[in-house]
């Protein structure tokens, strides 16, 4: 079923997203010792490795020089994907599960004792004798440990005609895998990969298998894929007036839709925030030329735009850089005020803390001391809410910071960060004197007045990390100086 490939010819890939702990490596030394290889490596057909890297370093220093690999082709695209999804689905998690909380849960203590006293293995793998067996009959009793997402999670593997092994105890109890066999079934598969231990390695498998996930560690390649992936997919298009520029032509709640488009509406609209406009982080660009239309000067900002005309779904980074540079021009002219500037879901979106407070940081120094600043976000009060019930959307918990999920894994991984009100308002504090929020359901908003002065400084990083953000070809934004030349002018300031 799977090759025995020389470790030599394997070679990590660099971009894994684990974090090597060395306590959790110590764990799966001692794992491998006494269990070997239940599941094999995953690698591409040229020896780069997909899941496993450290079973991987731990086979090395064991002085295993031929390891069981699962030979498993992929898109160069989809590599990146497969590696978070492979490393999430080889345990037994559900998605809302993460690393951090399953080894909290874990008595340590007790399954080391019990670990130590078993024999080591040798060389001789259970992962070697995998066959492929009939799976109708296998752990019928098992429905309790159905998670719907984990199981879109797994299905990902079956559209890429990837089937990793089930883990059984001769006895039949699931040791790993329930979810993968639980999507199998669905999809009406009726045979599967089955891996089989003697039940008295069970439980401690049950737990070296499943519990000991490392985190996941975001290196800067991920990073960058992330950034790129944070785009508003055109699905995803809510028209020209979304939910939350009625909200805030009302002042304090969200007017019908059927009255989104009156004189009256845009008459109060323009009583509350002026003429003089921004939409940071437009998204799909579509609400700037609809004020426009309706007499306001409204310009806009987005660092990941979809060219219209291209019939192309993905964001291109050449109308990217054309887009941004008109926006430098614009707010170059230091006479040129922006009487209200929205944040519509923007801070939902940007995958990382560093990232948030770097667009807080420009559009505060877009500001005027006449200026508000409106936003929503994602309450984390709905973290786990989903709309109509369970959506087949394959999202999972990550580790990187409270109230983050991951999802798309695969084709466009795409972070969500949730939020507290009070988490908001602090980061807002810093930059503005005067905060006020609204809950909105599912989401709040908040006004942000009164800036505080502009820290040149502050600014400079943050220009250098919007202005030069990455694309999926490979190129960058690339407009820092430009950036860095526009504030200088407005502000009067010199931005180095």
């Amino acid at each position: 079923m799977y090759k025995l490939i020389n470790v030599k010819d394997l070679r990590p890939d660099e971009t894994n997203p684990r974090t090597p702990d060395p306590h959790r490596l110590h764990l799966l030394r001692l794992s491998l010792s006494k269990l070997g290889f239940v599941l094999p490596i995953a690698a591409t057909s040229s020896g780069l490795v997909l899941s496993g890297h450290q079973r991987l370093t731990i086979a090395k220093e064991l002085g295993w020089s031929k390891v069981p690999v699962q030979v498993i082709d992929v898109v160069d695209k989809d590599i990146k994907g497969i590696n978070i999804l492979f490393n999430r689905a080889t345990n037994d998690f559900g998605a809302l599960d993460t690393g951090s909380n399953a080894l909290e849960d874990l008595h340590l203590t007790e399954i080391i004792k019990e670990a130590e006293e078993l024999e080591d293995i040798g060389d001789e793998w259970f992962a070697v004798n995998c066959k492929i067996q009939n799976i109708e009959g296998i752990a019928s009793g098992i429905s309790d440990q159905y998670d719907k997402k984990a199981v879109v999670i797994a299905e990902n593997f079956l559209r890429k005609k990837i089937q990793i092994p089930v883990v059984v105890s001769e006895s039949g109890l699931i040791v790993n895998g329930v979810h993968r066999l639980f999507a199998a079934r669905e999809n009406n598969i009726t045979e599967w990969p089955i891996v089989t231990i003697p039940d008295s390695l069970a439980t401690f498998a049950i737990h070296f298998l499943n519990y000991l996930s490392m985190d996941f560690n975001v290196g800067e390649e991920f990073a960058d894929m992330l950034r790129y992936s944070a785009y508003r997919r055109p699905q995803n298009n809510r028209g020209s007036v979304p939910k939350a520029y009625r909200f805030w032509a009302n002042g304090e709640r969200t007017i019908p839709d059927k009255n989104s488009y009156t004189t009256d509406y845009w008459r109060r609209f323009r009583e509350i925030h002026g003429r003089g406009l921004i939409d940071f982080g437009s998204g799909l660009s579509k609400v700037a030329p609809f004020l426009n239309e309706k007499g306001f000067d409204c310009i806009d900002f987005e660092p990941y735009r979809i060219d219209p005309d291209s019939g192309v779904g993905k964001p291109s980074p050449m109308f990217s850089k054309i887009k941004a540079r008109e926006f430098l021009d614009d707010i170059s002219d230091g006479e040129r005020g922006f009487d209200s500037i929205f944040l519509a879901s923007v801070l939902n979106s940007v995958p990382f803390p560093e990232d948030r407070m770097a667009v807080l940081i420009i559009v505060h120094a877009l500001c005027s001391f006449d200026s508000g600043v409106y936003g929503t976000c994602r309450d984390v009060s709905d973290f786990h809410y989903e709309y109509g019930g369970i959506r087949q959307a394959n999202y999972f918990v990550f580790d990187s910071e409270p109230g983050v999920r991951l999802g798309d894994a695969i084709s466009n991984p795409k972070l969500q960060k949730f939020h507290s009100q009070e988490e908001m308002g602090r980061q807002l504090s810093f930059l503005w004197n005067t905060q006020k929020f609204w809950k909105g359901g599912n989401v709040f908003y908040f006004k942000a007045s009164h800036p505080k002065r502009v820290n040149p400084k502050s600014l400079s990083k943050a220009l250098e990390a919007e202005f030069n953000l990455p694309y999926s070809d490979g190129s960058t934004m690339d407009l820092v100086k430009e950036a860095k030349a526009a504030f200088t002018k407005r502000l009067g300031v010199k931005i180095f």
